[in-house]
């Protein structure tokens, strides 16, 4: 097969601050990581292809919210905290659809007053439902629907129309046609004359006279010979299954075995209409599986597969363990380049940093200093492969510079951050914990010295607590580090708040590790908030 143009994986259904992603995908943050969220959403089972996803709808209303806030005034930016504090506790209480609204609320606050109009008020509960979301080209009928997925207490002024398009990835249109709110809130088969291969953007932009109302765009993806190349993924799963099983396996044939396996099961889910955390882009998907088939013999040209920066999800394999990760790999990956590790919250997934904690801005500033950004999978109990054994399987792909380590987690996140600090101190050589650490034992700490640390809060984040924990626990070691907590921000924005602040203490980090070493701990960025020790 061909190599992969940016173009054919780069799906954006909002501004993206992030250059080189290959699409916006509408994922549950992370950031209110309790375990009762996972336990929530596991309750929130859906029926069928066009049922309710409360996972995938959060996420899209945490997505916009992020995009607001960026731009917001401090005085907006404190208007949002309340309602974000009511999403966490609705949360607690598994009140999905009431965290929505909360969310929803807090990205009003941080609007401008004329952007929040009538239509605004009446459409911001909706939800943009189609259907088949994948299938094989020739399928060119799309059944799309409004539902509900909070009620408003406001109607939709009268001629309100509903705009519905179909757009290539490069933005050329496909199909459109003009729906009646009634129309759309019934559910209508919407007949296309071809949707070429290719994984398009669905949007709705409600309308009447005055004003525009936007719903989070939606993924299609149409395949060509789509059953026959996935029953040959899985063909091939199965075999190389077999030749892993032996101890004696490389890490690269373990990573690919896995990665087909769990790239098909995604597949064949969506195919059957079963709820998933986020738009995928599945044809990119399905050709990256393809691609790692076509050079196993020289397994460092999966990289050249595709044309620029790229992203790339990999069920990185060790052994007979596996994790899934989601990968950013530069543009240049022909010498050993530095890793970002990433890691989430409870409840989260590996498309975290890429989508949310800031739109993805974490990814956008790795990729401006041509890092690796490595973020896995992780469940409340850890996952089964450490970082080392991670840089194991990624580096049979692309080279990495195992002298150039860091590691980043937010709440849950950052507990892993410490784990891994623990069981590979030599390896990395910066952590940052934002919303959440604790403590770590005094000889851990010693023994990983010369590793510098920043740690941040948010001033009404519940995660606060552990970090000054963790901060304490590395005075008491004399370990360097840097502690910031952040004026009127709680535990969901922290990460967004602090990113800027990271990646200064991390360009400094980098820098010293081609200077003489010192004692003496990073100047403090300015502007802290001074805490009791």
């Amino acid at each position: 097969m061909g190599t992969l143009s940016k173009s054919e994986h780069r799906l954006s259904g909002s501004p993206a601050r992030c250059t080189f992603q290959p699409n916006k995908l509408k994922s549950l943050t992370s950031a209110l990581t309790v375990s009762a969220i996972v336990a929530g959403l596991s309750l929130a089972v859906a029926t069928e292809t066009s049922a309710q996803n409360p996972r995938l709808e959060l996420g899209r209303r945490l997505e916009r919210f992020e995009h607001a806030w960026e731009t917001a005034s401090t005085t907006q930016r404190v208007a949002a905290v309340p309602p974000l504090k009511t999403a966490v506790r609705s949360f607690f209480t598994l009140q999905l659809s009431e965290a929505g609204r909360q969310l929803d609320q807090a990205w009003l606050a941080v609007r401008k007053d004329a952007e929040v109009n009538e239509l605004t008020k009446a459409m911001i509960g909706s939800q943009l439902l189609a259907s088949p979301l994948c299938a094989e080209t020739g399928s060119n009928a799309l059944k799309i629907q409004l539902t509900s997925y909070y009620p408003t207490d406001t109607n939709p002024p009268v001629n309100t129309i509903a705009s519905v398009k179909l757009t290539q990835t490069t933005g050329e249109p496909l199909a459109e046609t003009q729906l009646s709110i009634s129309e759309l809130e019934q559910g209508t088969s919407w007949q296309i004359e071809q949707i070429p291969e290719g994984d398009h953007l669905l949007s709705v932009a409600i309308q009447n006279a005055n004003s525009v109302f936007t719903l989070p765009s939606v993924t299609i993806s149409r395949i060509t010979e789509l059953n026959r190349r996935l029953q040959h993924l899985k063909d091939t799963a199965v075999a190389l299954k077999t030749t892993t099983r032996s101890q004696t396996a490389t890490a690269f044939d373990v990573t690919i075995a896995s990665t087909l396996r769990d790239e098909t099961r995604l597949i064949e889910n969506v195919i059957e209409g079963l709820p998933q955390e986020a738009d995928f882009p599945l044809l990119y998907r399905l050709k990256s599986c393809e691609a790692m088939l076509t050079i196993r013999s020289e397994p460092t040209d999966f990289a050249n597969q595709w044309h620029g920066a790229k992203e790339v999800w990999l069920t990185l394999g060790k052994e007979l363990r596996s994790v899934p990760t989601r990968i950013h790999l530069p543009q240049e990956t022909d010498k050993p380049l530095p890793v970002l590790f990433v890691f989430h919250g409870a409840g989260g997934s590996e498309n975290m940093f890429f989508e949310t904690y800031g739109a993805g801005r974490v990814i956008d500033e790795a990729a401006k200093r041509n890092w690796i950004v490595i973020s896995p999978r992780q469940g409340l109990f850890g996952m089964s492969l450490d970082i080392s054994d991670m840089l194991d399987a990624l580096d049979q792909f692309v080279p990495v510079d195992r002298k150039r380590i860091m590691l980043l987690g937010h709440s849950m996140g950052a507990s892993q951050v410490i784990k891994q600090i623990r069981k590979n101190p030599a390896l990395p050589f910066a952590a940052v914990s934002l919303g959440g650490g604790g403590r770590m034992p005094s000889s851990d700490a010693k023994r990983s010295e010369h590793v510098a640390w920043y740690i941040g809060a948010g001033e009404q984040d519940f995660g606060l607590g552990a970090a000054k924990q963790l901060k304490q626990s590395l005075e008491a070691s004399e370990v360097r580090n840097r502690f910031k907590v952040y004026k009127n921000v709680e535990h969901l924005v922290v990460v967004q708040a602090a990113i800027d602040d990271v990646f200064q203490f991390l360009d400094e980090s980098v820098g010293k590790l081609t200077k003489p070493e010192s004692n003496t701990p990073p100047k403090a960025p300015e502007k802290v908030l001074n805490e009791d020790r």
